[in-house]
């Protein structure tokens, strides 16, 4: 793999020859696993408003942009704005694409407030490379929540990624459990081995799919195509309650997501339904004749006065249950992943779109519930001449 670092001029100017001294070195050691490269680039300010407030429209643009000139040199493009470009969420970097083709934004803010007393840049810049390519390295669905001194750790504290630098292993030990690329692992290990070597003084420190295929179908008066798209699609749909749903606010977002081109998400639909829950209504043991008087009232004058006052009631065992009913609002998302789905909002762009869309529209709910289908197949059905 050829990995190309695009550093903003200030950066450039200021680290260029540590940089190339140690990418220079890297290479004679493991040239035979992945080469690195860098040079200056001009972030106009279009590119740091995208930096600053929508990442993944970065991204989108440099993808399509390498695209269209057919640059294929390089696997894999880094790009690392000023200092004083905070990347949006306070992210060390954002992702499009694998570790075999793929954009990169790295956060030189986060190294000047957090870092840069701790190890040089260029060696955060490959400890960051290295912690990408850990994501792919292992079989796991999303990097972890509670840190484990390990390259698949979240960082919700940025400085937690330098802990690495103080184990035996750059992996803990699930994940060395399920390594699903040796290769990648290979190139993990010699970067963190070049790291260790250079700052050996830390060692002491605290720990910080298929073709398409054409169907013709010829009812009496109408002759119809069905053109399946290629690409596996897949269909997530979320269940809330009514209760907790600004609609306006939902319609509002979706339809800006959908505007926008760099978007992972290719439609949607949303709707009603009815349904109900049973919940057990804890009573005092004196409160029961009053709970059946209730009952008895309820069957009797249910059809008429009472039928909105009293719920259906239940008992078992000496214990009174409720039927309450309940209107949820159902969405379902359909997108098409680039690779396989990864849980980490940080990594995935369609996780980090359709978190950040209910991030302020649940706004009371602790959580709200899921299910992620795979699409068996996914077209159209058009007229033909």
């Amino acid at each position: 793999m050829r990995v190309l670092f695009y550093l903003s001029q200030n950066i450039y100017d200021k680290y260029f020859g540590l940089i190339k001294e140690d990418l220079n070195i890297l290479n004679d050691k493991i040239k035979s696993n992945v080469s690195f490269y860098c040079k200056d680039y001009y972030f106009n300010s279009n590119d740091i408003i995208d930096i600053k407030f929508n990442p993944d429209a970065f991204l989108f643009k440099k993808e399509q942009d390498f695209i269209e000139l057919n640059e294929e040199e390089y696997d894999v493009n880094i790009f690392v704005p000023d200092v004083s470009v905070n990347l949006k969420g306070n992210y060390i970097w954002y992702s499009r694409g694998d570790p075999y083709k793929s954009v990169l934004i790295v956060s030189s803010y986060i190294f000047k407030k957090l870092i840069e007393s701790k190890i040089d840049f260029s060696s955060y810049l490959l400890l960051v490379y290295a912690q990408f390519i850990a994501r792919y390295t292992v079989v796991i669905d999303t990097s972890h929540i509670i840190t484990k001194n390990c390259l698949n750790d979240h960082c919700a504290d940025q400085i937690e990624i330098l802990n690495v630098l103080n184990e035996e292993k750059s992996l803990c030990k699930d994940c060395l459990k399920d390594i699903l690329n040796d290769d990648f692992y290979k190139i993990i290990q010699q970067l963190i081995s070049f790291i260790k070597k250079k700052i050996n003084t830390l060692a002491n420190q605290e720990k910080i799919e298929s073709k398409i295929s054409k169907v013709i179908i010829k009812p009496e008066t109408l002759e119809v195509e069905i053109k399946p798209y290629q690409g596996k699609y897949f269909e997530f749909e979320i269940f809330m309650a009514k209760k907790c749903i600004n609609l306006s606010d939902l319609y509002a977002k979706i339809y800006k997501l959908l505007s926008n081109p760099s978007s992972e998400i290719d439609g949607y639909s949303l709707y009603e339904v009815d349904g109900g829950w049973r919940g057990e209504v804890k009573v005092a043991s004196y409160q029961m004749e009053a709970l059946k008087k209730l009952k008895t009232l309820n069957k009797k004058y249910g059809k008429n006065i009472f039928k909105d006052l009293i719920k259906p009631m239940v008992y078992k065992n000496g214990n009174c249950f409720a039927l309450f009913d309940e209107r949820s609002i159902v969405l379902k998302i359909i997108f098409k992943p680039s690779k396989v789905i990864r849980w980490d909002p940080q990594v995935d762009p369609v996780i980090r779109e359709i978190t950040e869309l209910f991030s302020k529209i649940t706004k009371n709910e602790k959580s709200i519930y899921f299910t992620l289908k795979e699409l068996y197949k996914v077209g159209s059905i058009q007229r033909t001449p």
